[in-house]
C-alpha cells in the first residue's frame, strides 16, 4: 500500500510539473546556464553564501563567506571572502552611521573606516571580475542581507558604489525568473499606501478583522525591548501631491484607473496590504521603514549575546533576518500590549 501511494505521489508531481514551470523550477536546482540566460547584457550576479570552514584551532570551525560571481559567455569564479565575524562587525559600524541618535565626528570616522574595510574584504575581491559590467544582481546571505551595498565607498575616495554599478538586490537567485514573466495583465492592479495614520490605537479581533495583521511572538518581544516601542513614527508629507503624480503615469501608461486602489489612513494596516498586494500589478508604498536593534542577532537569541551563551549549540543560528526589519504600517505608534490583539503596525519581510 505504501510503495502505491508513493508512485501515485510521483506521477502527481510529474503532472504538476508538466503544466507548472514553477513548480519544475522548485524542482530542478538551479544551473549557472540558467543565470547566464536570464541575465541582461553588461551585467552579473553576485550569489553570497556564508559557511562553515575548519578553524585555525585544531577541530575549531569558523563561519566564512564565498562569492559566486555569474557571467554570460565565462564560467562562474568562487571566491573567498573571508571571516563572517569580521564582516559582521565592521556592517554594525558602518550601519551606526545611518541610525546614531548622537554621531560624533568621532564616530562617523570610525564608521567610514569600517565602509573602507568592508569594500576591501567583500568587493575588493569581486571588482576584477566584472570588467565591462554595468549591473550586478547581488543575492546577499545571512547578515549581508544588512548591507548597504550602494552606500560602500566606489573606485574614488569621494565616491559611492552605486555611481560605479546600477546595483540590483534579489533574495535568491531563482527570482531572476520573475523578471522574464511578468502578470498577464499588467492592469491587474495598482496599489499605492501612504498617508497613514501611525496613532490610530489597534481594534480587538472581534470589531474589523481588516485592521488586523498576525504578528509573531518573536516579533512582539522584540518589540517589548525597545527597538519599535520608544520610537513614535510621524505622518510623511507629500503624498497627496505624489498620489496624484502617480495616477496620472499609471493613467497615461495603461489608460485604466479603474483597477487604481488606494489604503491610508487607518486601513492602511499589514493584513491591508498583504490582501491587495496580489491582487496588484504595481506596488508603491510610501512609510518608515522598521529595524530591530542590533543586539537582536537571531530568533532564538533576542536577549544580549552574554546572557545566553550557554544556550544549545553555538554552531546552530536559527537565522531570520526577516524579522528583524519591516514596513511601518497603521498604528505602529501605540503596538497593543494584550496579546489577545493581533497586529503591532509592523509588516515584516518574514
Amino acid at each position: 500500500a505504501f510503495n502505491r501511494l508513493n508512485h501515485r505521489h510521483e506521477e502527481i508531481e510529474q503532472q504538476i510539473a508538466r503544466s507548472s514551470e514553477s513548480f519544475k523550477r522548485v524542482r530542478d536546482p538551479l544551473k549557472h546556464q540558467d543565470v547566464q540566460r536570464l541575465l541582461p547584457q553588461r551585467a552579473a550576479m553576485v550569489d553570497f553564501v556564508e559557511y562553515l570552514a575548519p578553524g585555525p584551532e585544531r577541530l575549531s570551525l569558523e563561519r566564512r563567506f564565498a562569492a559566486f560571481v555569474v557571467r554570460k559567455g565565462k564560467e562562474p569564479d568562487l571566491l573567498d571572502l573571508g571571516v563572517v565575524d569580521e564582516i559582521e562587525e565592521d556592517i554594525d559600524t558602518f550601519r551606526s552611521l545611518f541610525s546614531a541618535q548622537d554621531l560624533t565626528e568621532g564616530k562617523k570616522v570610525i564608521a567610514l573606516q569600517a565602509a573602507a574595510r568592508l569594500r576591501q574584504s567583500i568587493w575588493k575581491p569581486i571588482e576584477p571580475h566584472l570588467e565591462e559590467i554595468d549591473t550586478v544582481v547581488l543575492v546577499p546571505d545571512t547578515v549581508l542581507g544588512t548591507l548597504p551595498f550602494s552606500a560602500l565607498p566606489g573606485r574614488n575616495g569621494d565616491t559611492y558604489l552605486l555611481e560605479d554599478y546600477r546595483l540590483v538586490r534579489i533574495p535568491f537567485a531563482d527570482a531572476l525568473f520573475q523578471r522574464t514573466e511578468p502578470a498577464a495583465d499588467s492592469t491587474a492592479g495598482f496599489l499605492v499606501v501612504g498617508d497613514i495614520d501611525y496613532d490610530v490605537l489597534r481594534k480587538d479581533a472581534g470589531s474589523d478583522k481588516r485592521l488586523l495583521a498576525v504578528a509573531s511572538e518573536q516579533g512582539r518581544l522584540q518589540r517589548s525591548r525597545g527597538d519599535a516601542d520608544m520610537q513614535q513614527w510621524q505622518s510623511l508629507p507629500g503624498f497627496s501631491d505624489e498620489l496624484r503624480a502617480l495616477q496620472e503615469i499609471h493613467q497615461s501608461a495603461f489608460g485604466d484607473s479603474s483597477s487604481q486602489r488606494t489604503l491610508t489612513g487607518e486601513t492602511a494596516t499589514e493584513l491591508g496590504l498583504l490582501e491587495f498586494a496580489n491582487l496588484s500589478g504595481t506596488l508603491h508604498i510610501i512609510t518608515h521603514g522598521f529595524f530591530a536593534s542590533p543586539d537582536v542577532q537571531s530568533v532564538d537569541r533576542v536577549s544580549s549575546p552574554a546572557e545566553d551563551a550557554h544556550r544549545g549549540n553555538p554552531l546552530i543560528r536559527a537565522w531570520m533576518p526577516g524579522l528583524w526589519s519591516g514596513l511601518v504600517k497603521a498604528g505602529a505608534n501605540h503596538p497593543p500590549s494584550d496579546p489577545e490583539v493581533l497586529g503591532d503596525g509592523i509588516l515584516r519581510a518574514s
